[in-house]
Formats: structure tokens, C-alpha cells, sequence
């Protein structure tokens, strides 16, 4: 992510996960956070999130072009 106004991977990741289709309201400070099959799961934006910082060194973002 380059800004917090961006949310096309999210939208992206929702969709290939068929968990979520309509809009970004989710977001929170370039995060998103969801259940998946009773699970709670969270979407953090790179590196523009603030909770970024807490992402595990061998852990790679998740991005398309």
C-alpha cells in the first residue's frame, strides 16, 4: 500500500476468499479485520498501517499487479 486510501488488494484478497464484495467500510487505519469459518483474522496494509510495524520478519506482504 502507498497511502491509506488504497484498499485494492484488500478488495482483491476478499473477493479470491469470497468473504467480503461490496466496499471498504472494514478498514481501519489501513487494516481489516473479518471471520473466516469462525476464525478471527485481520488484514494489515503494508507498510502503510501503523500496526505494520509488528509484522514477523518472514512474513512477505501479499500484493497484486
Amino acid at each position: 500500500m502507498t497511502n491509506e486510501r488504497q484498499f485494492d488488494n484488500f478488495i482483491q484478497i476478499c473477493k479470491c476468499l469470497k468473504i467480503w464484495d461490496l466496499d471498504a467500510r472494514g478498514l481501519h487505519k489501513s487494516s481489516f479485520r473479518t471471520f473466516i469459518k469462525t476464525h478471527h483474522v485481520i488484514f494489515v496494509g503494508y507498510p502503510t498501517s501503523p500496526y505494520a510495524i509488528y509484522k514477523p520478519v518472514n512474513v512477505k506482504p501479499i500484493a497484486f499487479d
